[in-house]
Order: C-alpha cells, then structure tokens, then sequence
C-alpha cells in the first residue's frame, strides 16, 4: 500500500482523495490543514512540523496561504 500525506487535507479535494483512497490501495497518513479536524480517520496537523508519520510521497490540495 502507497502511504501519503495528505497536504488539504479538509478542503474539497482532500475530502474526495480521502474519501476514496483505499480503492486505489492508498493510505493516508496524515493529513496537513489550517484547521485540524477530529472527524478524519488519520492525524490532521496544523502545523507541518508538527507532522511526524512517514509517508512516499506528499499530495497537495492546500490553498497558498497556508504555509
């Protein structure tokens, strides 16, 4: 299984990837956000330092103003 962290991860996009990750054999993470939601089945960090789980590769759906 592909590992990601999922960088927007509460917008629209990061909704729909996580959403559906497993029928392309992915797991996410962790997700990366402005506001960390506990509703997801993965760690949502506000801060991307703060991000500690390993991961292949990034996907990001984030806004530019977020870093």
């Amino acid at each position: 299984m592909f590992k990601v962290i999922l960088s927007g991860a509460t917008g629209a996009m990061g909704r729909v990837l996580a959403a559906r990750a497993k029928d392309f054999d992915i797991e996410v993470a962790a997700g990366l956000d402005r506001v960390a939601d506990p509703a997801f089945p993965f760690p949502i960090y506000t801060n991307p330092e703060g991000c500690r789980e390993e991961a292949d590769a990034v996907i990001d759906f984030s806004h530019p103003s977020f870093l």
